[in-house]
Protein backbone atom coordinates (compact mmCIF):
# COMPACT_ATOMS: atom_id res chain seq x y z
CA UNK A 1 0.00 0.00 0.00
CA UNK A 2 1.39 3.52 -0.96
CA UNK A 3 1.78 5.70 2.24
CA UNK A 4 0.89 9.00 2.09
CA UNK A 5 3.68 11.73 2.24
CA UNK A 6 3.90 15.58 3.32
CA UNK A 7 7.27 17.41 2.41
CA UNK A 8 7.97 21.10 3.94
CA UNK A 9 10.61 23.40 2.16
CA UNK A 10 11.64 26.65 1.80
CA UNK A 11 12.58 25.92 -1.79
CA UNK A 12 11.01 23.93 -4.71
CA UNK A 13 12.89 22.34 -7.87
CA UNK A 14 16.44 21.71 -5.48
CA UNK A 15 17.51 18.70 -3.20
CA UNK A 16 16.82 16.75 -1.90
CA UNK A 17 12.99 17.24 -2.26
CA UNK A 18 13.01 17.46 -6.05
CA UNK A 19 14.79 13.90 -6.43
CA UNK A 20 13.53 12.04 -3.62
CA UNK A 21 9.78 12.96 -4.86
CA UNK A 22 11.16 12.33 -8.40
CA UNK A 23 11.87 8.83 -6.87
CA UNK A 24 9.11 7.95 -4.93
CA UNK A 25 6.47 8.24 -8.10
CA UNK A 26 9.07 6.86 -10.53
CA UNK A 27 8.34 3.54 -7.71
CA UNK A 28 5.10 4.40 -7.06
CA UNK A 29 6.08 4.47 -3.62
CA UNK A 30 4.32 7.14 -1.86
CA UNK A 31 1.45 9.93 -2.44
CA UNK A 32 3.53 13.10 -2.34
CA UNK A 33 1.84 16.39 -0.87
CA UNK A 34 4.77 19.35 -0.60
CA UNK A 35 4.49 23.17 0.94
CA UNK A 36 6.57 25.61 -0.21
CA UNK A 37 6.85 27.73 2.96
CA UNK A 38 7.19 31.82 1.78
CA UNK A 39 10.62 32.51 1.45
CA UNK A 40 11.68 36.27 1.71
CA UNK A 41 14.13 37.74 -1.03
CA UNK A 42 16.02 40.69 -0.07
CA UNK A 43 14.70 43.99 -1.92
CA UNK A 44 14.75 47.60 -1.22
CA UNK A 45 11.02 48.77 0.18
CA UNK A 46 8.91 45.86 -1.18
CA UNK A 47 8.45 42.56 0.55
CA UNK A 48 8.33 39.55 -1.74
CA UNK A 49 7.46 36.21 -1.22
CA UNK A 50 5.74 33.32 -2.65
CA UNK A 51 4.17 30.13 -1.19
CA UNK A 52 2.10 26.81 -2.22
CA UNK A 53 0.44 23.43 -1.36
CA UNK A 54 1.12 20.89 -4.26
CA UNK A 55 -1.23 18.29 -3.16
CA UNK A 56 -0.80 14.15 -4.29
CA UNK A 57 -3.39 14.77 -7.30
CA UNK A 58 -1.32 17.70 -8.90
CA UNK A 59 -3.33 20.23 -7.73
CA UNK A 60 -1.66 23.42 -6.41
CA UNK A 61 -2.82 26.55 -4.57
CA UNK A 62 -0.42 29.29 -4.28
CA UNK A 63 -0.29 32.81 -2.92
CA UNK A 64 2.20 35.69 -3.84
CA UNK A 65 2.51 38.43 -2.33
CA UNK A 66 4.29 41.63 -3.74
CA UNK A 67 3.82 44.79 -1.88
CA UNK A 68 5.37 48.14 -1.24
CA UNK A 69 7.38 48.10 2.43
CA UNK A 70 9.29 50.94 3.81
CA UNK A 71 10.15 49.39 7.00
CA UNK A 72 13.66 47.58 7.99
CA UNK A 73 14.21 43.95 6.95
CA UNK A 74 14.23 42.92 10.88
CA UNK A 75 10.43 43.45 10.28
CA UNK A 76 10.22 41.25 6.78
CA UNK A 77 11.40 38.69 8.66
CA UNK A 78 8.86 38.82 11.42
CA UNK A 79 6.22 39.05 9.21
CA UNK A 80 7.94 35.89 7.08
CA UNK A 81 7.84 33.62 10.44
CA UNK A 82 4.21 34.34 10.69
CA UNK A 83 3.48 33.48 7.45
CA UNK A 84 4.96 30.32 8.01
CA UNK A 85 2.53 28.83 10.28
CA UNK A 86 -0.05 30.97 8.22
CA UNK A 87 -0.02 29.78 4.83
CA UNK A 88 0.96 26.19 6.04
CA UNK A 89 -2.24 25.60 7.89
CA UNK A 90 -3.99 27.52 5.58
CA UNK A 91 -2.98 25.96 2.71
CA UNK A 92 -3.53 22.20 4.38
CA UNK A 93 -7.02 23.11 5.45
CA UNK A 94 -8.18 23.26 1.94
CA UNK A 95 -6.64 19.87 0.36
CA UNK A 96 -8.20 16.48 0.53
CA UNK A 97 -6.35 14.44 2.64
CA UNK A 98 -6.33 15.55 6.64
CA UNK A 99 -4.15 12.63 7.59
CA UNK A 100 -0.20 11.65 6.74
CA UNK A 101 1.60 8.64 7.17
CA UNK A 102 5.37 10.71 7.44
CA UNK A 103 5.74 14.05 7.23
CA UNK A 104 9.98 15.22 6.43
CA UNK A 105 10.35 19.17 6.77
CA UNK A 106 13.33 21.44 6.52
CA UNK A 107 14.69 23.58 7.87
CA UNK A 108 13.87 23.88 11.39
CA UNK A 109 10.81 25.97 11.05
CA UNK A 110 9.11 23.37 8.48
CA UNK A 111 10.03 21.06 11.08
CA UNK A 112 8.77 22.71 13.76
CA UNK A 113 5.34 22.66 11.68
CA UNK A 114 5.79 18.96 11.13
CA UNK A 115 5.81 18.47 15.21
CA UNK A 116 2.24 20.67 15.38
CA UNK A 117 1.34 18.53 13.30
CA UNK A 118 2.26 14.89 15.38
CA UNK A 119 0.99 16.54 18.69
CA UNK A 120 -2.30 17.54 16.33
CA UNK A 121 -2.50 13.50 15.23
CA UNK A 122 -2.18 14.59 11.56
CA UNK A 123 0.52 12.88 10.62
CA UNK A 124 2.29 9.47 12.07
CA UNK A 125 5.88 10.06 11.67
CA UNK A 126 7.62 13.19 11.60
CA UNK A 127 11.51 13.65 10.26
CA UNK A 128 13.37 16.90 10.38
CA UNK A 129 16.10 17.02 7.31
CA UNK A 130 18.77 18.93 9.28
CA UNK A 131 21.12 20.38 6.29
CA UNK A 132 22.80 22.88 7.89
CA UNK A 133 24.47 24.33 11.28
CA UNK A 134 23.62 27.82 12.87
CA UNK A 135 25.69 30.59 13.65
CA UNK A 136 27.30 31.36 16.74
CA UNK A 137 26.49 35.40 17.21
CA UNK A 138 28.96 35.56 19.81
CA UNK A 139 31.96 34.57 17.38
CA UNK A 140 30.98 36.31 14.99
CA UNK A 141 31.32 40.07 14.07
CA UNK A 142 28.90 39.12 10.84
CA UNK A 143 25.21 39.87 10.07
CA UNK A 144 23.82 36.40 8.60
CA UNK A 145 20.21 37.58 8.05
CA UNK A 146 20.25 41.23 7.75
CA UNK A 147 22.89 43.86 6.06
CA UNK A 148 26.12 44.70 8.19
CA UNK A 149 26.30 47.35 10.63
CA UNK A 150 25.58 47.49 14.59
CA UNK A 151 22.22 47.89 14.74
CA UNK A 152 21.40 45.33 12.63
CA UNK A 153 24.09 43.49 14.25
CA UNK A 154 21.59 43.04 17.59
CA UNK A 155 18.81 42.33 15.96
CA UNK A 156 20.41 39.64 13.35
CA UNK A 157 21.50 37.87 16.89
CA UNK A 158 17.93 38.14 17.80
CA UNK A 159 16.84 36.23 14.90
CA UNK A 160 19.94 33.43 14.98
CA UNK A 161 18.74 32.81 18.98
CA UNK A 162 15.11 32.28 16.93
CA UNK A 163 16.43 29.30 14.93
CA UNK A 164 18.26 27.94 17.79
CA UNK A 165 14.62 28.05 19.92
CA UNK A 166 13.15 26.42 16.72
CA UNK A 167 16.02 23.50 16.18
CA UNK A 168 15.23 22.58 19.93
CA UNK A 169 11.55 22.31 19.10
CA UNK A 170 12.29 20.42 15.45
CA UNK A 171 14.56 17.96 17.88
CA UNK A 172 11.31 16.80 19.10
CA UNK A 173 10.44 15.19 16.08
CA UNK A 174 10.37 11.20 15.77
CA UNK A 175 13.64 11.18 13.21
CA UNK A 176 16.42 13.55 12.38
CA UNK A 177 17.73 12.75 9.06
CA UNK A 178 21.65 14.10 8.71
CA UNK A 179 23.58 14.88 5.32
CA UNK A 180 26.68 13.95 7.49
CA UNK A 181 27.99 13.03 10.64
CA UNK A 182 29.72 16.50 10.71
CA UNK A 183 26.44 18.00 11.38
CA UNK A 184 25.28 15.31 13.94
CA UNK A 185 28.51 16.15 15.57
CA UNK A 186 28.13 19.84 15.52
CA UNK A 187 24.43 19.50 16.91
CA UNK A 188 25.86 17.00 19.64
CA UNK A 189 27.86 19.43 20.56
CA UNK A 190 25.67 22.42 21.35
CA UNK A 191 23.19 20.08 23.34
CA UNK A 192 20.60 18.37 20.43
CA UNK A 193 20.41 14.43 20.11
CA UNK A 194 17.80 13.07 18.08
CA UNK A 195 15.65 10.30 19.14
CA UNK A 196 16.02 8.21 16.00
CA UNK A 197 18.68 9.38 13.36
CA UNK A 198 20.30 8.20 10.21
CA UNK A 199 22.87 10.19 8.22
CA UNK A 200 22.61 9.76 4.53
CA UNK A 201 23.36 12.20 1.64
CA UNK A 202 20.69 14.85 0.57
CA UNK A 203 22.23 16.38 -2.51
CA UNK A 204 22.27 14.10 -4.42
CA UNK A 205 22.47 13.73 -8.96
CA UNK A 206 20.53 12.70 -11.77
CA UNK A 207 23.62 10.79 -13.66
CA UNK A 208 21.91 11.03 -17.14
CA UNK A 209 21.54 14.70 -16.86
CA UNK A 210 25.33 14.71 -15.88
CA UNK A 211 26.19 12.71 -18.82
CA UNK A 212 24.19 14.77 -21.28
CA UNK A 213 25.89 18.20 -20.02
CA UNK A 214 29.35 16.93 -19.92
CA UNK A 215 28.74 17.41 -24.11
CA UNK A 216 27.58 20.67 -23.66
CA UNK A 217 29.78 22.91 -25.97
CA UNK A 218 31.69 25.21 -23.21
CA UNK A 219 32.90 28.67 -23.14
CA UNK A 220 36.88 28.26 -23.29
CA UNK A 221 37.25 31.04 -21.07
CA UNK A 222 34.36 30.67 -18.89
CA UNK A 223 34.00 30.49 -15.16
CA UNK A 224 30.61 30.38 -13.73
CA UNK A 225 29.29 30.69 -9.36
CA UNK A 226 25.97 29.84 -8.22
CA UNK A 227 24.77 30.54 -4.77
CA UNK A 228 24.20 32.86 -2.15
CA UNK A 229 26.42 35.75 -2.88
CA UNK A 230 28.89 35.93 -0.02
CA UNK A 231 32.24 36.47 1.60
CA UNK A 232 32.06 33.14 2.99
CA UNK A 233 31.16 31.35 -0.02
CA UNK A 234 34.06 32.78 -1.81
CA UNK A 235 32.84 34.80 -4.43
CA UNK A 236 35.16 37.81 -2.82
CA UNK A 237 37.98 36.28 -3.61
CA UNK A 238 36.82 34.89 -7.26
CA UNK A 239 36.15 38.32 -8.37
CA UNK A 240 39.55 39.39 -6.82
CA UNK A 241 41.07 36.45 -8.68
CA UNK A 242 40.13 38.16 -11.97
CA UNK A 243 42.19 40.75 -12.56
CA UNK A 244 45.11 37.79 -12.30
CA UNK A 245 43.57 35.75 -14.74
CA UNK A 246 42.98 38.61 -17.45
CA UNK A 247 46.78 39.42 -17.44
CA UNK A 248 46.85 35.48 -19.13
CA UNK A 249 43.59 35.33 -20.30
CA UNK A 250 41.96 39.24 -21.89
CA UNK A 251 38.61 37.49 -22.43
CA UNK A 252 38.17 35.84 -19.06
CA UNK A 253 34.62 35.85 -18.34
CA UNK A 254 32.60 34.91 -15.20
CA UNK A 255 28.92 33.57 -14.53
CA UNK A 256 27.23 34.63 -11.61
CA UNK A 257 24.30 33.11 -10.88
CA UNK A 258 22.02 33.58 -7.72
CA UNK A 259 21.19 37.06 -5.17
CA UNK A 260 18.60 39.70 -4.93
CA UNK A 261 18.98 43.16 -6.33
CA UNK A 262 20.66 44.51 -3.55
CA UNK A 263 23.25 42.32 -2.97
CA UNK A 264 24.19 42.06 -6.81
CA UNK A 265 24.71 46.10 -6.71
CA UNK A 266 26.99 45.71 -3.81
CA UNK A 267 28.80 42.69 -6.31
CA UNK A 268 28.83 45.16 -8.93
CA UNK A 269 30.32 48.23 -6.92
CA UNK A 270 33.38 45.80 -5.51
CA UNK A 271 34.23 44.76 -9.16
CA UNK A 272 34.16 47.84 -10.63
CA UNK A 273 36.35 48.81 -8.36
CA UNK A 274 38.74 46.16 -9.15
CA UNK A 275 38.22 46.89 -12.88
CA UNK A 276 36.78 43.65 -13.65
CA UNK A 277 33.15 44.23 -13.80
CA UNK A 278 32.91 44.20 -17.53
CA UNK A 279 34.47 40.51 -17.11
CA UNK A 280 31.41 39.27 -14.76
CA UNK A 281 27.52 38.37 -16.07
CA UNK A 282 24.97 38.75 -13.28
CA UNK A 283 22.30 36.39 -13.58
CA UNK A 284 20.71 37.12 -10.31
CA UNK A 285 18.10 34.81 -8.78
CA UNK A 286 16.95 31.84 -11.34
CA UNK A 287 13.34 30.56 -10.64
CA UNK A 288 13.75 27.11 -12.12
CA UNK A 289 17.17 24.70 -11.12
CA UNK A 290 16.92 23.36 -14.53
CA UNK A 291 17.05 26.80 -16.37
CA UNK A 292 20.13 27.76 -13.66
CA UNK A 293 21.90 24.15 -14.44
CA UNK A 294 21.60 25.01 -18.62
CA UNK A 295 23.58 28.61 -17.76
CA UNK A 296 26.29 26.82 -15.52
CA UNK A 297 26.92 24.00 -18.62
CA UNK A 298 28.10 26.23 -20.69
CA UNK A 299 30.99 27.64 -18.65
CA UNK A 300 34.11 25.54 -18.11
CA UNK A 301 34.37 24.89 -14.40
CA UNK A 302 32.46 25.96 -11.39
CA UNK A 303 33.90 27.81 -8.41
CA UNK A 304 33.39 26.85 -4.80
CA UNK A 305 35.61 28.88 -2.50
CA UNK A 306 34.23 28.33 1.41
CA UNK A 307 36.41 30.60 3.47
CA UNK A 308 38.29 28.48 5.81
CA UNK A 309 37.03 30.09 8.83
CA UNK A 310 35.45 29.34 12.51
CA UNK A 311 32.58 31.69 11.68
CA UNK A 312 31.76 29.76 7.85
CA UNK A 313 28.47 27.59 8.76
CA UNK A 314 29.15 26.22 5.30
CA UNK A 315 32.17 24.12 6.35
CA UNK A 316 29.36 21.59 8.12
CA UNK A 317 26.83 21.64 5.65
CA UNK A 318 26.44 19.71 2.31
CA UNK A 319 27.41 22.03 -0.24
CA UNK A 320 24.62 22.61 -3.11
CA UNK A 321 26.73 24.28 -5.16
CA UNK A 322 29.29 21.85 -6.14
CA UNK A 323 26.36 19.22 -6.79
CA UNK A 324 25.36 21.93 -9.32
CA UNK A 325 28.59 22.25 -11.12
CA UNK A 326 28.45 17.95 -11.60
CA UNK A 327 24.81 18.55 -13.11
CA UNK A 328 25.86 20.90 -14.99
CA UNK A 329 28.86 18.22 -16.39
CA UNK A 330 31.91 20.91 -14.71
CA UNK A 331 34.77 19.99 -12.62
CA UNK A 332 35.52 22.40 -9.43
CA UNK A 333 37.84 24.51 -8.17
CA UNK A 334 37.18 24.48 -4.26
CA UNK A 335 39.53 26.06 -1.48
CA UNK A 336 41.45 24.00 1.40
CA UNK A 337 39.80 23.61 4.13
CA UNK A 338 36.11 23.22 2.88
CA UNK A 339 32.88 21.00 3.26
CA UNK A 340 33.51 17.13 3.68
CA UNK A 341 33.55 16.92 -0.28
CA UNK A 342 36.78 18.68 -0.39
CA UNK A 343 38.21 14.77 -0.08
CA UNK A 344 35.83 13.55 -2.97
CA UNK A 345 37.00 15.99 -5.14
CA UNK A 346 40.64 15.24 -4.74
CA UNK A 347 39.90 11.38 -4.79
CA UNK A 348 37.84 11.37 -7.77
CA UNK A 349 39.57 13.37 -9.75
CA UNK A 350 36.56 15.43 -9.92
CA UNK A 351 38.57 19.35 -9.72
CA UNK A 352 41.11 20.86 -7.97
CA UNK A 353 41.51 21.88 -4.24
CA UNK A 354 43.25 25.69 -4.11
CA UNK A 355 44.66 27.97 -1.09
CA UNK A 356 42.26 30.22 -0.67
CA UNK A 357 44.61 33.06 -1.62
CA UNK A 358 43.52 35.05 -5.12
CA UNK A 359 47.46 34.31 -6.64
CA UNK A 360 46.79 30.52 -5.98
CA UNK A 361 43.15 30.68 -7.18
CA UNK A 362 44.09 32.45 -10.51
CA UNK A 363 46.68 30.23 -11.53
CA UNK A 364 44.79 27.01 -10.59
CA UNK A 365 41.67 28.55 -13.07
CA UNK A 366 44.20 29.70 -15.91
CA UNK A 367 45.77 25.79 -15.58
CA UNK A 368 42.46 23.97 -16.44
CA UNK A 369 41.12 26.85 -18.90
CA UNK A 370 44.38 26.42 -21.08
CA UNK A 371 45.17 22.79 -20.64
CA UNK A 372 42.45 20.67 -22.43
CA UNK A 373 44.28 17.34 -21.36
CA UNK A 374 44.05 18.53 -18.17
CA UNK A 375 40.26 19.43 -18.48
CA UNK A 376 39.17 15.96 -20.36
CA UNK A 377 41.02 13.85 -17.16
CA UNK A 378 38.28 16.28 -15.00
CA UNK A 379 35.92 15.91 -16.43
CA UNK A 380 36.37 12.33 -16.29
CA UNK A 381 36.59 12.22 -12.69
CA UNK A 382 32.64 14.50 -12.62
CA UNK A 383 31.08 11.31 -14.29
CA UNK A 384 32.80 9.09 -11.68
CA UNK A 385 31.90 11.19 -8.93
CA UNK A 386 28.19 11.40 -10.11
CA UNK A 387 27.89 8.00 -10.00
CA UNK A 388 28.65 7.91 -6.01
CA UNK A 389 25.58 10.36 -5.70
CA UNK A 390 23.19 8.67 -8.20
CA UNK A 391 19.76 9.77 -6.69
CA UNK A 392 18.24 6.57 -7.37
CA UNK A 393 20.16 4.47 -5.15
CA UNK A 394 20.88 7.32 -2.46
CA UNK A 395 17.25 7.83 -1.90
CA UNK A 396 15.69 4.33 -2.60
CA UNK A 397 18.36 3.54 0.98
CA UNK A 398 17.07 6.88 2.27
CA UNK A 399 13.13 5.72 2.03
CA UNK A 400 14.03 2.24 3.34
CA UNK A 401 15.58 3.79 6.63
CA UNK A 402 12.45 5.99 6.90
CA UNK A 403 10.03 3.42 6.83
CA UNK A 404 12.30 1.11 8.85
CA UNK A 405 12.39 3.45 11.64
CA UNK A 406 8.74 4.38 11.33
CA UNK A 407 7.56 0.89 11.14
CA UNK A 408 9.24 0.44 14.89
CA UNK A 409 7.42 3.75 16.29
CA UNK A 410 5.25 2.77 19.07
CA UNK A 411 1.40 3.40 18.41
Amino acid sequence: MNKSLIYFVSFYGTPPLNFFQKYLEENDLAKVTIVVLPFMRQTKKRLLMNAFILDENGRKIEKNIDIFFPLPFIFKYIIQYFLNFYFSFKFLSRIERKEFDICIAEPSFGATIAYLLKKFKKCKFTVYMNGDILADPKVSSKTHYLPQNKINKFFDSLLINVQYFLRKIAYKNDLVWYPSGKIKKWDNEKGYFAKKEIIAPAGVIDFEIVKNNINVPKSNHSICYIGRLDEYAGLDIAISSLKIIRKEIPDIEMVVVGGANLIIEKYKRIAKEGGVLNHIKFYGFVPKTEDAIAILARSRVGLALYKPVEDNVSLYTEPGKVKDYFRAGLPVIMAKGGPDICSDIERFNAGVVVGYNKEDVAQKIINILTNQQLYEELQKGVLEISKKFEYRENFKNVWNLINEKANHEPR
